[in-house]
C-alpha cells in the first residue's frame, strides 16, 4: 500500500467529520530547518495571496543585523528553541517575541512562535504568526502546513483548500496532501469535490485501498449505490484474497435487489473453501428463504463453527431464533446443537457458557443450567448477572450447601450487592444454622436501597433465624417493621401469627392477623393450618379441626401440620386417630423429641 498508516487514520477521522486538528509532530521536522536557516539568508519578500497563495522557488534571507546584534539575535532564538525542547513553551514565546524585535525579517521566528501558540491552544495567535512566516517565506512548505493546521481549526475550509491546491501543484507525489484536502471538503460538506481529490489521487498514484473504500462510503452517504458497487468491485479486484470486501459486495447486491450476482460472489467464497463466518450466515439466510432447510442449517453450523465469525453475532441469532420463542422438539434439538458448537468454537469465553445456562435454565435443565453458569465464572468472574442467575438456580435446587459457596464467593465481588447476603443467608437458615444466618442478613438489609420486595425477604428470614435462637423481641421488630411498610403482608401475617401463637402470647391480635392472610389467600395450605393452630391454643378444638383438615387436603406430606391435626383429634377425645397422623407425622419427617414422646406415650 502507498498510503502511510497516519494517513488513513485522517482520513477516516474527515469521513466521520470530527473536529480534529492535525497534529504538528509534521512540523517538527522544520524546526532543525528553521534553526540553520533563520539568520543567515536574505529575503525577497513576496506578498502571498489571501486566498490562492503563490508558491515560489527559495529564497535567501540575509539578516540585516551585523556583529554584536546579531550574536545576541542569534542567541535568543537559540534560547527560545531550547525552552521549546524542555516544554516550556510560554517561557519560548517570550524569548521569539525578544528575536522578533531585534530583527522582525527573518520567517524561521514567526514560526517557532507560532508552534509554540499552537502547542499552548492559541490557535488565533498562531495562524497569525503562520500567516507572517508564510509572507516572508510562501515556498516553504512547513510554513505553509502550520498555517493550514490553523486554518483548519478555525473552520476556514475554502483557503484550506486553496492552501493545499498550491502544495499539490509544487508536490504531486505527496500523498498525504491528497488525503488532507480530500478530508478538508469532508468536513466541510463538500463530498463532490473531495471525490474529485480521490480521482486525483489516482491518476498520480493509480488504485489505492484506502481511497477506494473512502469513495465507497462517500457514494453510499450520497446514495449512490451503483457508485459505490463499481468501487467495491475495484477493491475487490485489488485485494482479491479479502473475504471482507467480497462479503461487503454481496450485501450491496442484496440492497440493490441483485440477490443473483450477491449469490455467485456468496458462492465463490465458499467453493474456495474460505472459512468466512459472514457470507456462511448470508448463505444460509438465502437458502431458508429459498425453502432449502437442509443447507441453510448446514451453512449456519459452518458459520457457528467459523474462528473468523465473534462470538457475539452468534449469540444474537442463537438468542433470536431460540430463547425468544416456544420450541417443538425439532428445533430444541437444533438449538442444542448449535450451543454445542458455540461452546466448542469458543470453549474459554465466558460468554459461550453464559448463554448455555441461559438457554438450559429457559428449558427447565437447572442442573445442565448450573453447571454451564460455573463454567463461565471459572472464565470471568466479575458478570453479576451470572452469579444471580447461578444463586437463583441452586436456591431452586435447595442445594444449600452449594448456595452458601456461591453466595460467598459472589460477596468477594459484589460486597455492596444485597442479593448475594440474602442468599447466604436462606442457605444458612436451611440447613439451621441459625446464629451464622443473622449476621448475613443484617449485613444484606443495610445494603438495600428502594426495594422493598427484597427487603421484606431479608427481614422475614432475619425474623426466622432470630426466633429460633429465641430472640423473639428482636424477631417480633421485624415483623411489625414488615407489616408498617406492607399491612396486606400475608406471609408476614401468617408467620408472625404463627410465632405469636407458638409462644401462647398475644392469640387474640395473632388470630386478627391470620384471618387477614386467609382473607387474602383463602386457599393456602400453610395459612389455614396457621389458623387452626391459633383456634387449638385458645382451647376452640372443633373449629381447629376444621381448619387443619382443610390445610391437609391442600397438603397432605406436611409433617407439621400431620402433628397438629393428631393434636387436634387427641383434644377431641380421638386419641386412637391422634396416634395414627402422629405417625404419619414421623413418617413424613417430623423428628421432634415431643413427637416421638406422644407416639411412645399414646398422649400429649
Amino acid at each position: 500500500m502507498r498510503t502511510p498508516a497516519l494517513t488513513l487514520l485522517k482520513l477516516q477521522m474527515a469521513f466521520l467529520k470530527l473536529s480534529v486538528g492535525k497534529s504538528l509532530s509534521r512540523l517538527a521536522m522544520a524546526a532543525a530547518l528553521t534553526i540553520a536557516s533563520s539568520a543567515c539568508t536574505t529575503s525577497k519578500k513576496t506578498e502571498a495571496a489571501a486566498t490562492v497563495p503563490e508558491v515560489i522557488e527559495p529564497s535567501s534571507f540575509q539578516s540585516s543585523l551585523s556583529g554584536f546584534k546579531k550574536q545576541e539575535y542569534d542567541k535568543v532564538f537559540f534560547d527560545g528553541m531550547t525552552q521549546v525542547m524542555l516544554g516550556n513553551y510560554q517561557r519560548a514565546i517570550v524569548f521569539f517575541e525578544q528575536a522578533i524585535r531585534l530583527d522582525n525579517s527573518q520567517p524561521a521566528v514567526y514560526f517557532e512562535l507560532g508552534m509554540a501558540y499552537a502547542k499552548m491552544k492559541r490557535h488565533g495567535d498562531a495562524e497569525i504568526m503562520a500567516r507572517k512566516a508564510v509572507q516572508l517565506d510562501a515556498s516553504n512548505k512547513w510554513y505553509q502546513l502550520l498555517l493550514i493546521d490553523m486554518l483548519e481549526q478555525a473552520k476556514k475550509y475554502d483557503e484550506v483548500a486553496a492552501r493545499y491546491d498550491a502544495l499539490i501543484s509544487k508536490y504531486p507525489t505527496e500523498p498525504e496532501y491528497y488525503f488532507n484536502l480530500a478530508g478538508n471538503y469532508l468536513q466541510a460538506n463538500r463530498p463532490d469535490l473531495a471525490l474529485k481529490t480521490y480521482d486525483r489521487y489516482e491518476k498520480v498514484f493509480g488504485p489505492d485501498e484506502t481511497v477506494l473504500l473512502q469513495k465507497n462510503r462517500i457514494y453510499i452517504q450520497l446514495g449512490k449505490l451503483d457508485k459505490a458497487i463499481e468501487e467495491m468491485k475495484k477493491l475487490v479486484a485489488l485485494e482479491s484474497r479479502n473475504v471482507r470486501y467480497r462479503t461487503t459486495l454481496a450485501q450491496m447486491y442484496i440492497q440493490k435487489g441483485q440477490n443473483d450476482k450477491a449469490m455467485e460472489v456468496l458462492k465463490a467464497i465458499s467453493s474456495e473453501g474460505l472459512d468466512d463466518g459472514q457470507s456462511q450466515l448470508m448463505l444460509a439466510e438465502f437458502y431458508e428463504k429459498t425453502g432449502n432447510s437442509k443447507e441453510a442449517t448446514r451453512q449456519i453450523r459452518k458459520a457457528f463453527a467459523s474462528q473468523s465469525l465473534s462470538i457475539d453475532p452468534k449469540i444474537e441469532i442463537f438468542y433470536n431464533n431460540f430463547l425468544s420463542r416456544p420450541l417443538s422438539p425439532f428445533d430444541l434439538g437444533q438449538a442444542d446443537t448449535l450451543l454445542d458448537i458455540i461452546t466448542a468454537s469458543h470453549p474459554q469465553d465466558a460468554k459461550a457458557w453464559a448463554v448455555a445456562g441461559d438457554f438450559n435454565y429457559r428449558q427447565g435443565r437447572l442442573p445442565q443450567a448450573k453447571l454451564a453458569y460455573k463454567k463461565s465464572l471459572v472464565i470471568r468472574q466479575d458478570v453479576y448477572s451470572v452469579w444471580q442467575q447461578l444463586l437463583f438456580i441452586e436456591s431452586e435446587l435447595r442445594d444449600d450447601k452449594g448456595l452458601e459457596e456461591t453466595s460467598n464467593q459472589a460477596i468477594e465481588f459484589f460486597p455492596s450487592n444485597p442479593i448475594p447476603w440474602f442468599f447466604k443467608g436462606v442457605a444458612l437458615n436451611n440447613q439451621k444454622k441459625f446464629a451464622e444466618a443473622i449476621a448475613p442478613l443484617e449485613a444484606g438489609l443495610k445494603l438495600v436501597i428502594d426495594q422493598s420486595d427484597l427487603e421484606a425477604q431479608l427481614r422475614t428470614n432475619l425474623a426466622e433465624a432470630l426466633y429460633r435462637t429465641k430472640n423473639f423481641e428482636k424477631s417480633d421488630a421485624q415483623w411489625e417493621a414488615i407489616l408498617k411498610t406492607d399491612p396486606n403482608n400475608a406471609l408476614a401475617l401468617n408467620n408472625f401469627a404463627y410465632y405469636l401463637s407458638e409462644r401462647n402470647v398475644q392469640l387474640e391480635r395473632a388470630e386478627q392477623m391470620s384471618a387477614k392472610s386467609l382473607k387474602i389467600d383463602p386457599t393456602n395450605a400453610s395459612y389455614l393450618d396457621t389458623y387452626g393452630w391459633i383456634l387449638y391454643q385458645q382451647g376452640k378444638y372443633a373449629e381447629a379441626e376444621k381448619y387443619i383438615a382443610k390445610s391437609l387436603a391442600q397438603e397432605t406430606g406436611s409433617a407439621e401440620v400431620l402433628e397438629h391435626y393428631g393434636d387436634v383429634l387427641f383434644k377431641l377425645g380421638k386419641a386412637a386417630e391422634a396416634q395414627v397422623y402422629w405417625q404419619r407425622a414421623k413418617s413424613a419427617g417430623g423428628d421432634s423429641a415431643a413427637l416421638t414422646k406422644k407416639i411412645s406415650e399414646g398422649k400429649l
